[in-house]
């Protein structure tokens, strides 16, 4: 094998591992939701940021729930 078919090799593991754990962090994340709010629509969530929010918006409700994301990544 090349260096650089090796290289490639390990992109596509690294790929593989970040995709994983995004996955176990939103899966975590949801189901701490479903805990307190078993009536949750949880499928909007799977649906995106919605059209008709603004950058602006996004930007705030972001800034809004860094607290809470730093709470939750400080118990997994």
């Amino acid at each position: 094998e090349s260096l650089a078919e090796r290289l490639e090799a390990s992109r596509g593991r690294l790929e593989a591992c970040i995709r994983g754990a995004a996955k176990d962090a939103v899966q975590h994340t949801l189901g701490i939701v479903r805990t307190h709010l078993l009536e949750a629509d949880l499928d909007l969530v799977g649906d995106g940021v919605p059209e008709h929010c603004s950058d602006t918006e996004w930007e705030a409700n972001h800034a809004a729930v860094l607290e809470i994301t730093e709470r939750v990544v400080a118990e997994l």
